[in-house]
């Protein structure tokens, strides 16, 4: 043993007889392995291991000895010493401000998610212009712009159906205000039987427009709540275009319109034939209404790359670029190209748009102001015959 660098060692041969070792140290383990022992009042940390090296015959047996080396762990037990009573003692201290800082972290981190839930409770069904700041871009601020964009969506949604209900609140209104009046018109006074017979006749009119709007708006209803079932069955486009323009034909000469059907061949879809009937039969009547005198209707039919296509044009007062993307919108009509003296009740395109998507098709309208309108309508075609 040295006390300079605190080290000794053993080497014990197999009769547990030191052959070489350094000066005196503590008595040698009889097992290999690592212990801890005290010497002269010191820690040691002890190691022994048995080593055999093998000979041949000639040579005798193996040889075999137990090497034991140990130092001094007086330092490292001072030093770990210090360290422990350092954490016992700067360890509180440290667990406080963690923790402070844990706070201040988390509180700050979920100041945003305090702000929109703050924000998304603050919005109400009559009030939905209430955005949600987005200063960051993580994934917080990916979140207030997801929501800000469902707001979006749900306020014009919300728009959508105040300005429905209020269009078709004043739809009603003008009929009935008109059978109101015919009715307190004719009790003012006795009435001839031919000024009875007009009465009834504005009255009529009056139900019959009312009548319509209220189907309009049932079948707007329906389609809302996905409860209208369509029939699926092959349907020939070109024998329903030419029913519709045949029964349109005394509208068409009461408004002084050419009507004209285009099919080259038969055109062919899979649907249902009522509904397909009244797309077909609001185009062409909106196509005539909504024209002017002397004016042309073309309904032309074609296929191609699996698709049946059907467009509608006319030569009429056509529609304004600003009005053209609302035309399908329930209730809409341009000031001058929808004019309600045409009759109509203001919901033929929207219904329109909802049949030919319900077929797995698609429609959609051009239209230059003072020169007509076109509207093609394109849907899955289907073959003849299928095999």
């Amino acid at each position: 043993y040295t006390a300079a660098n605190g080290l000794y060692y053993s080497v014990i041969d197999a009769g547990n007889r030191a052959v070489l070792s350094s000066s005196a140290g503590p008595t040698p383990p009889a097992t290999d392995g690592a212990r801890t022992v005290n010497h002269d009042g010191r820690p040691f940390r002890e190691l022994a291991k048995t080593l055999t090296k093998e000979r041949d015959e000639e040579e005798g047996p193996p040889v075999t000895v137990r090497v034991v080396c140990g130092k001094d762990m007086t330092r490292e037990s001072a030093v770990q010493s210090a360290l422990l009573r350092q954490i016992l003692i700067a360890g509180p201290a440290v667990l406080l401000a963690s923790l402070a800082g844990g706070l201040f972290l988390v509180s700050r981190a979920l100041r945003p998610i305090a702000r929109i839930a703050a924000t998304a409770e603050a919005i109400g069904a009559s009030d939905l212009s209430r955005r949600i700041e987005t200063g960051s871009r993580d994934e917080l601020g990916r979140l207030a712009a997801t929501l800000n964009a469902t707001f979006d969506r749900l306020q014009d949604a919300f728009d959508r159906q105040t300005r429905f209900t209020a269009d078709a609140s004043h739809e009603l209104r003008t009929p009935l205000a008109l059978i109101a009046g015919n009715i307190e018109l004719a009790q003012s006074r006795p009435r001839s039987p031919e000024e009875l017979r007009d009465l009834v006749a504005d009255i009529g009119g009056a139900t019959a427009r009312m009548r319509s709007i209220v189907e309009g708006l049932l079948t707007l209803a329906r389609a809302d709540a996905k409860s209208v079932q369509f029939r699926r069955e092959p349907v020939s486009l070109t024998a329903l275009a030419g029913e519709i323009v045949g029964a349109s034909r005394p509208l068409a000469e009461k408004y002084s319109v050419e009507l004209t059907l285009d099919s080259p061949a038969d055109v062919r879809t899979t649907g249902d034939p009522d509904r397909l009937r009244e797309l077909l039969s609001n185009l062409v009547t909106n196509a005539i209404r909504y024209n002017r005198p002397g004016g042309r209707v073309a309904v032309r039919l074609s296929s191609a790359d699996n698709r049946a296509l059907l467009s509608v044009e006319d030569t009429g007062l056509g529609i304004a670029p600003d009005d053209l993307p609302h035309v399908f919108e329930r209730f809409y009509r341009a000031d001058k190209a929808r004019s309600r003296d045409a009759g109509g009740s203001g919901l033929g395109l929207a219904i329109a748009k909802w049949i030919v998507e319900a077929h797995g098709g698609t429609i959609e309208a051009a239209s230059e102001a003072g020169k007509g309108s076109r509207f093609a309508v394109s849907l899955p075609a289907t073959c003849r015959p299928c095999t």
